[in-house]
């Protein structure tokens, strides 16, 4: 916990009280504005692999992620912005949490285990089907991890344990990634009878696992 220690030395005159990992969450007036201890208290929430659990953290980050423009590197400096409310005799004149508040602003979503999770790829591929070619649409939940988390987590004031990702790197199409299961044909049984019996395809449904991200 040295990293997070060092941290909460440096907002330590902007928020204190309840603990976890830690870390002080719970901000105190020290006549500083609701916006000013707000900004604070993401800083120190984001600090964390922990953060992300604890329930006074939950609101903070959340506001901090609603925060967006309609082009990305104005949502940037948005959230630059608001991490700058932060008072200037502590976050703003450490080079090291400068640097930090940076990485924050360019995160395009969380980077626990959860907010990994929620994040979707999509590929749209075209594919020959006889005479003509046709629009396909695979999906698969994000597989690795952005540079934007990298750079959080090994960064000197962060106290991270790295999400694992326990799935594979397959593209599942539109039809089995919506029912949540691939279908794998098993083999085929006879349907109807007489003149009118036709084989029909037997599938087995194997269960997409859709929550790649876990804790370690």
């Amino acid at each position: 916990m040295q990293k997070t220690k060092s941290i909460v030395a440096i907002l330590a005159s902007c928020v204190a009280a309840p603990s976890f990992a830690g870390l002080d969450l719970s901000p105190v007036n020290k006549g500083l504005s609701a916006e000013e201890e707000l900004a604070c208290t993401v800083i120190l929430c984001m600090a964390s692999s922990e953060g992300y659990k604890v329930a006074e953290c939950r609101d903070p980050i959340r506001k901090y992620f609603k925060i967006k423009a309609k082009k990305w590197h104005k949502t940037v400096q948005k959230r630059k912005n608001f991490l700058k409310l932060c008072p200037s005799e502590t976050a703003s004149d450490d080079m090291k949490l400068a640097t930090l508040t940076h990485l924050y602003a360019e995160q395009a979503h969380g980077c626990d285990a959860n907010s990994l999770n929620q994040q979707v790829e999509r590929r749209v591929r075209r594919e020959k089907d006889d005479n003509s070619y046709i629009t396909h649409t695979y999906y698969r939940v994000l597989n690795k991890l952005p540079a934007f988390c990298e750079n959080v987590y090994k960064h000197e004031y962060t106290d991270w344990k790295k999400p694992k990702n326990v799935c594979s790197s397959n593209w599942y199409d539109s039809t089995s990634w919506n029912r949540g299961s691939i279908a794998i044909a098993i083999g085929t049984k006879t349907v109807g009878y007489g003149d009118n019996a036709y084989e029909k395809t037997v599938y087995r449904y194997e269960p997409i696992n859709k929550t790649c991200w876990i804790n370690q």
